[in-house]
């Protein structure tokens, strides 16, 4: 709807992927901020159970953990641009029309990202530092 608004109100869109992606991720952060965390308590009290024939998935899901704890390390300008590279898999050019830079600064600052991410891996993973 916001996009259709904004359309309608005569604005042009040049990158629709990169425009509907700012809008998403505007709205999502819009919406975290209104609820809160829900508790374990209250997802049983709904009836989840978590089940332990599903190993592989949780297994994914505390590496997921694991790796998302470490970037969120990160300085936000950082995370945001390997989140959209590599989780939502936008093309540099398109994180350049979203983050309203070159594609050239967008390839530069995510190089450095991404040093910066495995450097705080190193961090993490040795042996007086570990992930919790």
């Amino acid at each position: 709807m916001k996009t259709w608004e904004y359309i309608s109100k005569g604005n042009i869109i040049e990158n629709i992927r990169a425009f509907l992606y700012r809008t998403a991720n505007n709205l999502i952060i819009d919406d975290a901020r209104k609820k809160k965390e829900a508790s374990l308590e209250e997802l049983n009290e709904k009836g989840f159970q978590p089940s332990y024939d599903k190993q592989d998935e949780i297994k994914v899901h505390i590496e997921y953990t694991k790796i998302m704890s470490v970037i969120n390390k990160l300085p936000s300008n950082h995370r945001d641009l390997i989140i959209m590279r590599y989780v939502d898999e936008l093309s540099p050019k398109e994180i350049a029309h979203v983050v309203q830079e070159s594609e050239n600064a967008v390839s530069v600052r995510l190089n450095r990202s991404i040093k910066k991410l495995r450097d705080l891996i190193k961090y993490n993973n040795s042996p007086h530092n570990e992930i919790e």
